[in-house]
């Protein structure tokens, strides 16, 4: 909250030079306004895995230094880097992927009996440890 209300209240970046902390929260004492125009900027893209939308994305970002002042987020090209996140993100998650439902998990069950009782059928075995040299 800005107190008193001055030109950096309608500002998207500001600089804050004196701050009280109350029970309301923080209070901006002193800020300015920032135009972020004014500020020297690199623009950067990576590719990155989103868990959320089970996706690899390419971030185009406006930076400065550490800050961010613009990102737009869309759905990575296909690449050899795209299909190297894709593939981390298989295996670090091999276990929830491969549990599936009753009907795989009885086709592993009877895999184990086979591979068992019959080893020279030389079946692999379908536990997400031994599957992840194949993903």
């Amino acid at each position: 909250m800005l107190d008193p209300p001055h030109q950096a209240h309608d500002a998207d970046l500001m600089v804050a030079v004196s701050l009280d902390a109350g029970p309301m929260g923080l209070r901006v004492r002193l800020a300015a306004a920032l135009d972020p125009a004014n500020l020297p900027q690199h623009r950067v893209q990576r590719l990155d895995w989103e868990a959320d939308r089970e996706a690899v994305v390419i971030r185009h970002q406006r930076i400065f230094g550490a800050l961010v002042l613009e990102e737009r987020v869309e759905a990575a090209l296909p690449s050899d880097a795209a299909s190297e996140l894709l593939r981390q993100a298989a295996l670090s998650q091999a276990d929830r992927l491969l549990a599936g439902d009753e009907g795989v998990a009885q086709l592993r069950a009877r895999v184990d009996f086979l591979r068992l009782h019959q080893p020279d059928l030389d079946l692999p075995a379908l536990d997400p440890v031994a599957l992840l040299p194949a993903l």
